[in-house]
């Protein structure tokens, strides 16, 4: 798991070199933003189904220098929380694309976390697989 894990950072690492890190958003980021706020309504509001429908198998969240946790881990700990209110705007957010795999980095506004998800698109579905945030003191 370890071993995919640092192929796919070293994947992307190199595409992001080849092909000159694109900033330029897509002409429309509809599907890729109609999925992710699916994916965070998903996670305050404790919805198993639709975050599991949302993330790869192989997805990993890594917070506040925490343990990693796998897509597994992080439903059970979202579903044995509950709902947890409702989520906050993003400010900075910034797309960048590179081929199938989009990189959402931002700022969440009143909660002051920093935080990177990485998308890719698969069979026409984006699927997030990667998820990295940080509160800001």
């Amino acid at each position: 798991m370890k071993f995919m894990l640092l192929v796919s950072v070293l994947v992307l690492a190199y595409g992001a070199q080849v092909q000159a890190a694109s900033k330029r958003p897509a002409a429309n980021d509809a599907d890729l933003k109609n999925a992710e706020q699916q994916w965070v309504n998903a996670y305050y509001s404790a919805d198993g189904a639709t975050l599991s429908r949302l993330e790869a198998d192989d997805f990993m969240v890594i917070a506040n220098g925490e343990k990693p946790q796998s897509k597994k881990e992080q439903i059970a700990s979202v579903a044995g929380r509950g709902p947890a209110g409702v989520p906050a705007p993003n400010v900075e957010e910034e797309i960048r694309h590179y081929g199938n795999v989009a990189v959402i980095t931002g700022l969440s506004e009143s909660s002051h976390t920093r935080f990177t998800t990485v998308w890719v698109k698969r069979n026409g579905q984006w699927k997030v697989v990667h998820l990295h945030y940080s509160t800001e003191n």
